[in-house]
């Protein structure tokens, strides 16, 4: 099915332009073949000045965003979709506040990019109101994590057990994730047993592991959802490397194995999208070389 994202947003009164924003899922939630049309723009100063009478916030701006074309089921998106621009304010941090449709606000999960963009993922639309603030709140850590919290220091001793350790990752996990379906999804990092190694093992093929997960569903460790979540995962500096394949294996119910592959073209993040969770392994393979 070929489907057309269109992005619409006037320059001039934005102050962005429409080539200057990416999505990242759009084409995924188009009802068929076709075209998925995304617009941002201002909302009336009416509106404007009740959604701001709502929320405390420096610097504040209030746009628009809406899609067509894309399914929207009771006003929330089938898939999420990962909305990436320029910061809208003069500003190092943005924040991000999404009203419903009864002017009901919530704050979204932000990533503040090096490059001046920031990125967003959200099921559905209407006004946002973006603002300053005085540091990034954008990142995950895993330290969040309940598990992570009670688990113990611990040494390994045997060969495979030093193997296995070798890929627990102790660095600050930075991701985005959007869900619909009103759970809260978290990666973490986690060192994997055995059995969970053989199963990546055997569907790797010729790519490397890099690092081990696990996905928590409201706090625990689940197999399944209904609606999907998308991660946009910064990938470990070490492993950064142009040209470089990543996926995402996760290893569910059963030792069911699912390759999830990455949904972006960038050597700093991947980005994956589930409804299958557990165990998760970060693989990687280089491009062949040619002579």
């Amino acid at each position: 099915m070929q489907v057309e994202t269109k992005i619409t947003c006037d320059a001039e009164e934005i102050g962005i332009g429409a080539s200057d924003i990416k999505l990242l899922g759009a084409a995924l939630n188009a009802e068929e073949a076709g075209e998925v049309a995304f617009s941002v723009t201002k909302p009336s100063e009416v509106l404007k000045d009740t959604l701001l009478g709502k929320v405390t916030a420096k610097n504040p701006i209030v746009f628009s965003m809406d899609i067509a074309g894309a399914g929207v089921n009771s006003g929330n998106l089938a898939v999420p979709i990962t909305i990436t621009m320029p910061r809208p304010i003069e500003t190092s941090y943005v924040g991000i506040y999404h009203f419903t449709s009864e002017n009901e606000y919530e704050p979204v999960t932000v990533r503040n990019n090096p490059d001046g963009t920031i990125s967003f993922t959200i099921t559905h639309f209407s006004e946002f109101v973006f603002y300053e603030v005085e540091e990034a709140t954008d990142s995950n850590s895993s330290s969040s994590s309940t598990s992570q919290k009670k688990s113990k220091p611990w040494k390994p001793t045997t060969e495979d057990e030093k193997a296995r350790y070798s890929v627990f990752g102790r660095e600050k996990l930075n991701y985005i994730v959007g869900t619909e379906g009103g759970y809260k999804a978290e990666l973490v990092n986690a060192m994997q047993g055995r059995l969970f190694f053989d199963a990546v093992d055997a569907a790797k093929g010729d790519y490397t592991v890099a690092r081990t997960y696990n996905v928590e569903i409201d706090g625990k460790l689940v197999y399944e959802t209904t609606a999907p979540a998308m991660f946009v995962l910064d990938i470990p500096t070490e492993y950064q490397a142009a040209g470089r394949d990543y996926k995402m294996v996760c290893v569910s119910k059963g030792g069911e194995v699912i390759i999830l592959d990455d949904l972006d073209a960038a050597a700093e993040t991947i980005t994956f999208l589930t409804n299958k969770y557990y165990a998760f392994a970060l693989i990687y393979k280089d491009a062949a070389i040619t002579e």
